[in-house]
């Protein structure tokens, strides 16, 4: 498909999410309480349902990307975005934490099966499952932990399933990765995946961060609650290997059309692998490794949410493209948007091609 059908198509598509809203609540949204401080500033426009940078690209080294942006990067100083600007992955981190396991896996440092009890002996909370749990379990979320929203000690957690038998997506899974890294190679977990991935894919703009308070050239974060958009600084969560990294959407085209160079093809496939356990299942796929792979094999995809930003990486192997999306707006009580954006441009502009 040409580029100028693909912007046509997308123009088409977003209108919908583009509305704008007239409120900016002047001081920052407290996210301990949940409540916001300050006078409303008439006069500030944004769009009510998406203000971000939207990446769509063949993965294709031949051909430029489609780079449209909606909104500003910093309503109160009205910076636009760019195809630079930087924004939290969130939960997108664990992308690059699953490969970096299976990278390790195929040098023979550690196997996906072996018990998680062989590298962190303590690491597990005391339990009889705890030497149950594998590291492909951590890597499925299948290890049978209990949620952890408020990141309580992994040890404080209690196991709510035998390992192997029930999917309930954890951070906790992920942090465990992360010090399963550090464990084995005998770096910090920031040092091997700049070593690994980051420096050999050229990705200038990626790091780590939980504050994000320093990082220039990045969006500012908003929570959309009704009417009112309110500035919000989350740095309250260590999440590391599960969701400390930013990165821009170039740099995440740069990722999506190189990582499988840095592996062997075996450990593409153990990556992608539809792990045929109903443990594992989604609505719409199952979890692999560090990825969702979709059930009528068009996609594999991750998302991410934190603070004021939302994040979705997607990449479509029929169509040989990706999709990604960042916004520095998180509507309050709405978790189902970046899903529902994503089904959205995968009907009107991808499937189309």
């Amino acid at each position: 498909m040409s580029r100028s059908l693909w912007k046509q198509r997308l123009e088409v598509a977003m209108k919908p999410y583009i509305r704008p809203l007239t409120s900016l609540v002047e001081k920052d949204f407290i996210p301990r309480t949940q409540q916001s401080t300050g006078q409303i500033k008439a006069g500030v426009r944004h769009p009510s349902r998406f203000s971000g940078v939207i990446l769509l690209s063949s993965l294709s080294h031949t051909r430029s990307p489609l780079i449209k942006t909606y909104g500003m990067r910093d309503y109160k100083k009205s910076l636009p975005f760019s195809a630079h600007t930087i924004f939290r992955l969130a939960s997108n981190t664990k992308i690059f934490t699953g490969i970096a396991i299976a990278l390790l896996h195929e040098q023979k440092l550690l196997k996906v099966t072996d018990p998680v009890d062989k590298y962190l002996p303590h690491g597990l909370p005391p339990s009889p499952y705890r030497s149950q749990v594998t590291i492909h379990h951590l890597l499925t979320n299948t290890s049978g932990l209990a949620r952890n929203p408020n990141y309580h000690p992994i040890q404080k957690l209690g196991f709510i399933a035998k390992p192997g038998s029930k999917y309930e997506y954890s951070n906790s899974n992920y942090l465990l990765l992360g010090s399963l890294i550090e464990k084995v190679t005998g770096l910090s977990y920031e040092s091997f995946i700049r070593k690994q991935l980051i420096l050999p894919l050229k990705l200038h703009r990626t790091g780590f961060s939980d504050s994000m308070r320093r990082i220039n050239g990045k969006a500012e974060e908003y929570v959309q609650v009704g009417p009112m958009l309110v500035p919000i600084h989350e740095d309250r969560f260590k999440l590391k290997s599960a969701a400390s990294m930013y990165s821009t959407a170039t740099d995440m085209l740069k990722f999506n059309q190189r990582w499988h160079t840095l592996v062997k093809p075996s450990t593409i496939s153990l990556i992608n692998a539809k792990y045929q356990s109903h443990y594992s299942q989604l609505p719409e796929g199952r979890y692999g490794y560090g990825r969702i792979l979709a059930a009528d094999h068009s996609y594999w995809r991750h998302s991410g949410e934190l603070g004021g930003t939302y994040s979705m990486n997607a990449v479509f192997p029929q169509h040989n493209v990706c999709l990604v999306f960042f916004s520095n707006i998180r509507p309050m009580f709405s978790q189902t948007l970046p899903l529902e954006l994503l089904r959205h441009l995968k009907q009107h502009v991808i499937d189309k091609n």
